[in-house]
C-alpha cells in the first residue's frame, strides 16, 4: 500500500494570469468578457489563499506584449482593474491584505497609476 506523504503548506504561490481572452473567444464571447471572468477568478483565488492561510501570492498580470493588443481590449482590461480596486479596497483592507505592484508603471495612465499608488498606500 502506498504511504500518503504530506508536503508542507506553501508560503508563497505565483500565478500567471493568461488565457482569458482565448477562453472567451473559444466560447464565441468578446475577449473582454474573458478578462472580466479572469477578475472573478482572481477573487476566488484570493478567497482560497485566505481560507488556507497562504501568506503570500504573486500575480503576473500584464506584460509588455499586452500593449500590442487593440486599444479597445487594453482599455477594457484597465477599466476592469480600476473597477476591481475601487470596488474591493475596503474588503482588501478588512482582510488585512497588502498589495504591491511591481514593474514599469510609466506606460500606464495617470489615473491608473493614482489607483495603484492609493491601493499600495492604503494596504501597507
Amino acid at each position: 500500500m502506498l504511504k500518503k506523504e504530506y508536503l508542507p503548506k506553501p508560503k508563497h504561490i505565483g500565478f500567471i494570469l493568461d488565457g482569458n481572452g482565448r477562453w472567451a473567444k473559444q466560447r464565441g464571447l468578446p475577449r473582454n468578457f474573458g478578462h472580466k471572468e479572469g477578475i472573478e477568478a482572481v477573487k476566488r483565488v484570493c478567497q482560497a489563499l485566505l481560507k488556507f492561510n497562504i501568506p503570500y501570492a504573486s500575480m503576473f498580470a500584464f506584460s509588455t506584449e499586452n500593449w500590442k493588443r487593440s486599444k479597445e481590449e487594453v482599455d477594457g482590461i484597465f477599466r476592469l482593474v480600476k473597477d476591481f480596486f475601487n470596488d474591493s479596497l475596503n474588503e482588501i483592507k478588512e482582510e488585512n491584505i497588502k498589495i504591491n505592484i511591481f514593474g514599469d508603471l510609466s506606460p500606464f495612465s495617470v489615473e491608473l497609476k493614482d489607483i495603484f499608488n492609493k491601493i499600495i498606500e492604503e494596504t501597507k
